[in-house]
């Protein structure tokens, strides 16, 4: 699918209060053999070897076993934040015990995504922390995340960069297929990432690009240029192509990933 250079490092990264809680999840999770992957910011940084700091942990599982992981939280004295933190019920539950939050979802709450079984049958796995863990894998993070373009939140930088770091190893016509009748987002993503980082299109297959209707851009722009793009959007260090000096937070390469598990 995507090759195995996928790092697992991310949990030495996580407080060691909030990793504990969520190894005891997963752990529980593997003992009774429900069918999961690791979404959000634990799957960006598996795929693209870069860190930031986050409050929670996202499970996607299929709609069936809903039930059986809120069980599984309530055992665990995990509570409910719905009180804290209102949140659609019909979609996902969020349950914490201080250290961070489990967010359990089943079914994107624009109703365009339902987690199904090829989403977690093309899940990847990794071992990280001692665990063997299913991760999300690049073509489903794209097409959930595509939808979230609001006055509040955006998550287009999110497939930027991850498009950046494996576009080259994606099956876009799986993608293709799953966004169906709304592929016109995934051409405003590639259009603008093509100003962000022209080469990584070349990169990518030309019958995307020709399908998509985006015109492959000149790869004749200075670094210096592409960072003041970047800091257009947002002044903060976000796209890591062009912000960071290719180095993980603990010194490893990206190439000193974890083997498949």
């Amino acid at each position: 699918m995507h090759g195995s250079n996928r790092w697992a490092g991310w949990t030495d990264l996580l407080p060691d209060r909030q990793w504990k809680q969520y190894a005891e999840v997963l752990e529980r999770v593997n003992t009774l053999r429900i069918p999961f992957a690791l979404g959000g910011t634990l799957a960006l940084a598996t795929h693209t070897g870069r860190w930031r700091p986050t409050k929670d942990m996202d499970i996607y599982v299929l709609p069936r076993n809903r039930d059986q992981m809120i069980k599984l939280l309530d055992d665990l004295n995990l509570r409910d934040i719905q009180n804290e933190h209102p949140y659609d019920p019909r979609f996902l539950y969020r349950a914490t015990n201080g250290d961070g939050i489990i967010e359990i979802i089943w079914e994107m709450q624009n109703q365009r995504a339902v987690v199904d079984a090829a989403w977690l049958r093309r899940a990847e796995r990794i071992e990280a922390g001692g665990l063997c863990l299913c991760v999300t894998a690049p073509e489903e993070f794209t097409w959930i995340k595509a939808y979230v373009v609001s006055r509040s939140r955006c998550d287009w930088p999110d497939i930027f960069n991850l498009i950046h770091y494996c576009g080259h190893g994606m099956d876009w016509k799986h993608l293709l297929d799953r966004l169906g009748d709304d592929v016109f987002l995934l051409s405003g993503i590639l259009s603008v990432l093509a100003w962000l980082s022209p080469h990584v299109l070349h990169d990518l297959p030309p019958w995307v690009l020709r399908q998509l209707g985006v015109s492959p851009p000149t790869t004749d722009v200075p670094l210096g240029m592409l960072r003041w793009r970047a800091r257009l959007l947002n002044r903060e260090d976000w796209f890591w192509p062009v912000s960071h000096d290719g180095i993980l937070p603990d010194g490893q390469s990206t190439a000193g990933v974890r083997k498949l598990c």
